[in-house]
């Protein structure tokens, strides 16, 4: 939980500076900033600090990971919710995760279109 919230942190100061890209982290009249996290691992933490941040995130990896993910994700909103972060609980259960193996050909031939 402690490096959750210190890539929230990291975030938040990051879209605050403007060094001439602020304008790519935050939302332009289409809805919230977007972010795709490829290959999340167990603890997609980039994904996490993304979605704290005020992205709408989705995160992705092969299937056996992906099980690991959702119960992860459910632990870390339970968990932020109980330090009394109920907004970042309800950043974390919005995330979507998606099952995406870069080595099968035949998701990428579907995912072309």
């Amino acid at each position: 939980v402690f490096l959750v919230k210190f890539l929230e942190a990291k975030a938040r100061e990051l879209i605050a500076q403007d060094r001439g890209w602020k304008h790519l982290l935050t939302s332009s009249g289409m809805g919230p900033p977007r972010a795709l996290e490829l290959g999340s691992g167990c603890t997609a933490l980039p994904g996490v600090a993304l979605a704290m941040a005020g992205f709408q995130t989705c995160i992705t990896d092969v299937g056996p990971v992906v099980t690991r993910v959702r119960e992860n994700l459910e632990q870390y909103a339970a968990s932020v919710q109980d330090q009394g972060s109920r907004e970042a609980a309800e950043a974390i259960k919005a995330m979507s995760i998606e099952e995406f193996d870069w080595s099968d050909g035949a998701v990428l031939e579907d995912r072309k279109s």
